[in-house]
């Protein structure tokens, strides 16, 4: 079946993803706005504006936001830093660019205190790392050492925060001009780092990594030299330069899943995805970080044609959550396997309507509880937002109203995100205007009903993707694109729906924060 929108995961700097380390796969130590509380952090995009009143004072004073933007010049991509008790003004972080230069992609530090971005700074199309203190806007340091002639930071392998905030993981071709590899960098001592990655074999490169819950190791994903198979290398943080390959021997023709790939929350073993077994059908599997080499392949039987498209795992490692067209070629269903019995899955959508299939978008409570996805499983081309019982696979509820429209057809849910409290979902929807997507709360213990939680929207303006939930369940910051297709940043609380703040500074004619990558953090 077509993969094209298969989301990737992992260290992409232009991925998604929710998953700090698992705040949901898809704050996966993602770049972009960065939201926190206590400290709170965001970003969007210029241009139009929402109508906004003043929302009460947060329950944790003075959060502050990060966000990226052309907001001085146009086309000129900058760090900025705003209180957001006092939205609409802010100050810029990063050092002077030359001309040409953006900032790409920044990382804040757990507390707040310092800001890791990539930007051509000093060399126009030649990317770096750089840190700067948040009580010290617009003087920075580079990170690394100085590369080799032409080096530079690689903006797909990305780059990573250590959960303390002391230490960064890049890559870069630093030592070897287009040899990338994978760094890790000291950010109380600019200017040093140490090389993880193995240069064993000459020409092969670090194309994405991820770390380890405990960060005491790396697993990185390599193109194999001289040949066309990918693989997997895991590498000790206290044995750096030396690695082990994670997955048993490939045919030349077989691939481990660009991005598909991560420690399990436990740190004892990396779940990936692979055409191991047959050329073309993508399947999981497990290996044990202490038996690299030896793997066990995770999901149910596949029918002819079938693959696994997606996976989440389990909040206590017991489980795997995945989407695949494991019945039916062509039809998508999530589905569950416990890791202490591989290959025997359940699954948990309902009954799919004859062309009915689930998008990729799904997500599990921190509890295992519920999973939630979206599918056109009651109405032909509708797709909308349901939950399912883990522990009754097979039977779900719908979460959201009525979807058809005022002026006849069917709006649909495009993204969703889920509560800390367990029982509480954010979906973006054009459920009351064709093409016009807002911001609903739905829940789990009254499905079947919904509260607009965005505020009111001018014409010819939409909430846009990528909107992100604090992590006490809140606030909910987001996009509004205007019909130009530029946009600002939004925030509003769950506890006043409707009734939202812009939080960006003034933009220049023709600038806008940036729709990057978002991910969250939080100080509580």
């Amino acid at each position: 079946m077509d993969t094209s929108t298969t989301t990737k995961r992992t260290f992409l700097s232009l991925l998604s993803a929710n998953s700090i380390r698992n705040l949901s796969v898809w704050c996966r130590r993602s770049f972009g706005i960065i939201l926190l509380l206590g400290l709170a952090a965001c970003g969007g995009g210029g241009g139009g504006s929402q109508s906004t009143e003043t929302a009460p004072s947060p329950v944790i004073a003075n959060p502050d936001t990060f966000y990226l933007a052309d907001q001085d010049t146009d086309g000129v991509d900058e760090l900025y830093h705003v209180d957001s008790a006092n939205p609409g003004v802010s100050r810029k972080l990063n050092s002077e660019l030359v001309s040409g230069g953006n900032v790409r992609r920044f990382e804040v530090a757990p507390d707040g205190s310092r800001v890791v971005y990539a930007a051509d700074q000093e060399e126009d199309n030649r990317f770096e790392l750089f840190v700067v203190e948040t009580d010290n806007p617009g003087v920075s340091a580079k990170v690394h050492p100085d590369m080799v002639a032409d080096g530079e930071l690689s903006l797909n392998g990305g780059f990573s925060l250590s959960d303390d905030g002391r230490y960064v993981y890049y890559v870069a071709d630093q030592d070897t001009q287009f040899l990338e590899e994978l760094y890790r960098a000291d950010l109380n001592a600019p200017g040093t780092a140490i090389r993880l990655s193995s240069n064993d074999v000459s020409g092969r490169g670090v194309a994405l990594f991820a770390v380890s819950p405990d960060d005491d190791a790396v697993v990185y994903f390599a193109p194999e030299n001289g040949a066309q198979s990918s693989q997997l290398y895991l590498a000790q943080i206290s044995n750096p330069g030396v690695a082990t390959v994670v997955n048993p021997p490939l045919d030349t023709t077989r691939f481990v899943s660009f991005g598909f790939f991560e420690f399990r929350p436990d740190g004892l073993a990396i779940i990936y995805q692979a055409d191991q077994e047959q050329d073309d059908r993508r399947e999981l599997f497990q290996v044990f970080v202490n038996a690299t080499g030896v793997s066990e392949k995770l999901n149910g039987p596949l029918t002819a044609g079938g693959t696994v498209d997606e996976f989440r795992l389990g909040s206590d490692s017991d489980r795997i959550f995945y989407i695949a067209d494991q019945d039916i070629d062509g039809t998508r269903e999530l589905y569950q396997v416990f890791l202490n019995n591989p290959g025997q899955s359940s699954r948990l959508n309902g009954n799919l309507q004859t062309d009915g299939f689930l998008s990729l978008d799904f997500a599990v409570t921190s509890d295992n509880r519920w999973a939630t996805y979206e599918a056109d499983q009651d109405t032909d081309g509708v797709f909308e937002l349901y939950a399912a019982l883990t522990s009754s696979p097979g039977a779900s509820v719908k979460l959201n109203d009525e979807l058809s429209l005022p002026g006849g057809g069917f709006g649909d849910v495009g993204e969703h995100v889920l509560a800390p409290d367990d029982e509480t979902v954010i979906f973006l929807a054009d459920k009351d205007t064709a093409d016009v997507r807002e911001l609903y709360t739905a829940s789990f213990s009254n499905p079947g009903t919904s509260t607009k939680l965005s505020g009111p929207l001018p014409a010819g303006h939409s909430v846009a993707t990528g909107f992100q939930l604090s992590p006490d369940g809140q606030r909910v910051v987001y996009r509004v694109n205007s019909n130009s297709g530029a946009a600002e940043l939004y925030q509003v609380r769950l506890d006043t729906p409707g009734v939202a703040r812009r939080l960006n500074g003034s933009l220049v004619s023709g600038g806008g924060v940036k729709p990057t990558t978002t991910r969250i953090l939080s100080l509580l």
